[in-house]
């Protein structure tokens, strides 16, 4: 299917004529500014392209040894159509204008591309674009795209001074300025920029390498690149260096890690990458960049350091857990195992105040109990989990309800349909049976109805479940999940108070939230959300 044409397209092709400059041969200047575009946006192909009538041809070039390709082919051409001047693509394969484009099912095999407009410095008409492309799939940052129009608008203030004043002196000087600007954009560079031939001598620097060492210009041109002072100061790194420029010279780019010294501030660990640039179909050049990632490696450093210590402390929290739940319990069972002997042994001699005292005291042993089970569920939250698994939402309430022995007088009840997931189904089917649970333990009459539903949420399972109790005032919605709380009396309710902490946390460790929607009058609302799919083959469905 041919191309749309530009609105004006005779008037634009006149415009591309008038300029004398298709098929011309290669100029410095237009050389050098692809060459600042690969180096800064970090690809390995730059071009220059001018969108004839029926063909896309390169004015200038790096890292593609064609001159032109059809118009039929070109990206250049849907970018010059552009409202917004500035074509940019993440992954050419997944776009239906270009997926089965030559240019990407062959060589160059284009992924990434991001074209600015150029245009008619005269008509302001589209002529073509300062292009970059990348054979990998890749976004480009909204600094990199404003160096791209940049370097655009160069161009177009170059092909009106090659208009203008071609045949005189004057545009050797426009010329030079423009180089200048150039060569200030580099060496305002904060990489380590370097331009050395195949064998490794170093032919350019930029102003921060040089900084970095302290080092003046003329002690680095001419010198090979491992003989410099960022390299000297270890044999390992500067063969790792010689190995990166043969890799270049082959036409592969090679990257790896280096540590070099600075005048001021002692060691630097830099990202290191030596790229091929192809002049006339041959690596000619080789552009080197080390990229200072000293403060992301200090904060690799610092969280490898918080990583062990968070381990350390869930060794000691699961050592606790263990204390808690096995060293602890015989005195409890010897406690328990005394105060039976002594009402079986004294239970003539007992009055009924004494009896009172040791049925408290069964309680709050059972209690005690309870508290060292819930503790070492807390603290295991998070080990041990089940692989996904498909979990019928109907079969598990039924166990649940199975499990908690619900009394007679309570019902619960499902709202709407409920789903058939793919998740993990033990910390799920903990969760909710502490949240039912707790809305019979907790409720103030003999008889109530809790209800469950299931609804999709932006990729999640979102869960209510609701009581009928006394409701819970806006004061408390956040207490109720700490550690060891209760809103009632400890002997008005067995519980360790640590059954919503665990919730809260298995329901976070699973990358979801849990919220509670009450008032000061009936009923409770507690309101969670859950990392599940729905299953491809359920009957049921989430209203």
């Amino acid at each position: 299917m041919p191309l749309p044409q530009h609105p004006r397209e005779a008037e634009r092709l006149r415009a591309l004529q008038e300029l004398d400059i298709l098929d011309t041969g290669p100029e410095h200047i237009f050389e050098h500014l692809v060459e600042v575009a690969s180096i800064s946006l970090q690809v390995p192909i730059a071009l220059l392209s001018l969108v004839d009538e029926d063909r896309q041809w390169f004015k200038a070039r790096v890292g593609l040894d064609a001159i032109e390709t059809p118009r039929c082919q070109s990206f250049c051409a849907h970018a010059i159509l552009e409202s917004a001047e500035t074509l940019v693509i993440e992954n050419a394969e997944r776009d239906p204008r270009f997926a089965s484009n030559p240019l990407v099912t062959d060589y160059p095999a284009i992924r990434a591309y991001a074209g600015v407009v150029v245009h008619c410095p005269f008509t302001e008409l589209p002529l073509g674009t300062l292009c970059v492309i990348d054979s990998s799939t890749r976004t480009y940052t909204d600094q990199q795209l404003g160096i791209l129009k940049t370097l655009a608008k160069q161009v177009e203030h170059l092909l009106q001074l090659r208009k203008v004043a071609r045949a005189t002196d004057d545009i050797a000087c426009s010329l030079a300025e423009s180089d200048a600007k150039l060569r200030g954009i580099i060496d305002n560079s904060q990489s380590l920029l370097g331009l050395v031939d195949a064998e490794g001598t170093i032919l350019d620097i930029n102003r921060t390498a040089l900084e970095i060492v302290h080092a003046p210009i003329d002690s680095v041109i001419g010198k090979p690149i491992w003989n410099s002072p960022w390299w000297t100061h270890s044999e390992e790194l500067q063969e790792r260096l010689k190995a990166a420029i043969r890799r270049a010279a082959a036409g592969s780019v090679d990257r790896f890690e280096a540590t070099h010294p600075t005048h001021e501030h002692g060691l630097m660990d830099v990202d290191f990458s030596v790229s091929p640039i192809r002049l006339n179909g041959e690596v000619t050049y080789l552009i080197t960049e080390g990229r200072d990632v000293t403060l992301q490696k200090s904060r690799e450093r610092e969280i490898e350091i918080y990583l062990a210590q968070l381990l350390e402390s869930n060794n000691e929290l699961e050592q606790f857990a263990y204390v808690a739940s096995h060293d602890l319990r015989s005195p409890l069972r010897g406690i328990a195992s005394l105060a039976r002997f002594i009402e079986e042994d004294e239970a003539d001699r007992l009055s009924e105040s004494s009896r009172d005292y040791f049925s408290k005291l069964r309680r709050r042993l059972s209690r005690m109990q309870t508290l060292l089970d819930d503790l070492l569920k807390y603290s295991r939250v998070g080990y041990g989990n089940d692989e996904p698994v498909k979990v019928d939402m109907n079969v598990m309430l039924e166990e649940i309800l199975d499990l908690l022995s619900i009394p007679a007088g309570f019902e619960v009840r499902v709202s709407g349909s409920l789903p058939t997931l793919v998740t993990h189904a033990s910390p799920l089917r903990q969760t909710l049976v502490n949240i039912i649970g707790n809305a019979v333990k907790h409720h103030d009459r003999d008889s109530g109805l809790i209800t469950l539903a299931a609804t999709p949420a932006r990729g999640l399972i979102e869960f209510r479940v609701t009581d009928d109790g006394p409701g819970i005032d806006a004061s408390l919605h956040e207490k109720v999940f700490e550690m060891f709380r209760t809103l009632r009396r400890r002997d008005d309710v067995e519980g360790s108070g640590m059954g919503l902490a665990i919730v809260r946390k298995l329901v976070r460790r699973h990358g979801g939230n849990v919220t509670l929607e009450s008032g000061t009058g009936r009923g409770s609302t507690f309101v969670f959300t859950w990392p599940a799919r729905l299953s491809l083959n359920s009957e049921s469905a989430c209203p």
